[in-house]
């Protein structure tokens, strides 16, 4: 007879509570029949999760308990706790470029003397002659793009610290005041994230029925104009739908220089979705050289539950 056999439930319950979820998916819940049997119940991931500081709609939480598929629920709930279900938690990474540019996809211009710039071609401006943008193919035969622009500050740059505008509030929720900064030239940020990676049943979607959240911070110099959108496109198998853009601009109503505003939508999320496109663009105004455009932080896309 194991030792644990004479452990009451509640207190195994009340152990389990401070075990990581992974663990006790993968090992703990192969020990013996009694621990099983204890992991096996909804009410307890539902405890764990909300022990851990997550939480579910109160419908969500609800149905879960009551739905007549015990499996499907008990996955479901057991992906919540360990964090292998991409639901209520940011997926973008490097949302406000600390990690300067990685995990994005974009486009820039920038200084042709720049040994650690990122480079694209023009291949339909004739000023940039061939056997240069051949030369820079070779220099940096690891770009992320096939196109090389040669235009001083274009595209977008990032800062620490905002320049001409009030610090990032801390009501963005980024660790840092970095920010990315946009030029007269039109960046352009885009991440891919990948569903398929999650293992998600289209029954899983169609019973949760989650909700897209996403939404950036912006700002504006206080001496130049500039504008500022958020796309988001849906990828479902080989059709793609399109969201309407949110639009910013210093030319809108109420809308004040140097203070920072957040851009966002909602939307429900087609439960055959495979994967989800965020793209931020914006430029200055003015069509001043250097990076005097709008200032983005704290991207963010949630599938909220």
């Amino acid at each position: 007879m194991s030792v644990f056999e004479n452990v009451p439930n509640d207190v195994l319950i009340a152990i389990f509570l401070h075990v990581p979820a992974v663990e006790l998916v993968r090992h703990c819940s192969l020990v013996c029949r009694q621990w099983f049997d204890a992991l096996s119940g909804r009410y307890f991931w539902v405890q764990k999760i909300e022990s851990e500081g997550s939480k579910i709609s109160e419908k969500n939480r609800q149905l879960l308990l009551d739905h007549e598929d015990d499996d499907l629920c008990l996955y479901i709930l057991m992906g919540l706790a360990s964090g292998i279900l991409p639901f209520n938690r940011n997926l973008i990474k490097n949302p406000c470029g600390q990690d300067s540019r990685k995990h994005w996809l974009y486009k820039e211009k920038t200084s042709v003397g720049s040994k650690k710039a990122r480079l694209a071609i023009y291949e339909d401006e004739p000023e940039i002659p061939r056997q240069l943008t051949e030369q820079l193919r070779r220099q940096y035969p690891n770009d992320q793009h096939p196109e090389v622009y040669l235009h001083s500050h274009h595209g977008f740059s990032i800062e620490r610290k905002p320049i001409g505008t009030e610090p990032v509030p801390e009501e963005a929720g980024v660790p840092t005041q970095h920010c990315f900064v946009n030029s007269f030239s039109l960046g352009v940020r885009t991440q891919f994230i990948d569903l398929t990676k999650y293992k998600m049943r289209d029954a899983m979607m169609e019973l949760l029925k989650p909700t897209i959240h996403y939404s950036q911070w912006v700002a504006a110099r206080y001496d130049s104009a500039s504008q500022a959108d958020l796309y988001l496109l849906f990828i479902c198998g080989k059709e793609k739908m399109s969201l309407p853009s949110v639009h910013w601009d210093t030319n809108q109503e109420g809308i004040h220089r140097r203070t920072w505003y957040k851009m966002e939508g909602r939307a429900e999320v087609p439960s055959s979705v495979d994967g989800i496109v965020y793209r931020s663009t914006g430029s200055d105004l003015m069509g001043w050289a250097g990076n005097f455009g709008s200032k983005t932080t704290a991207c963010s896309l949630v599938l909220q539950i």
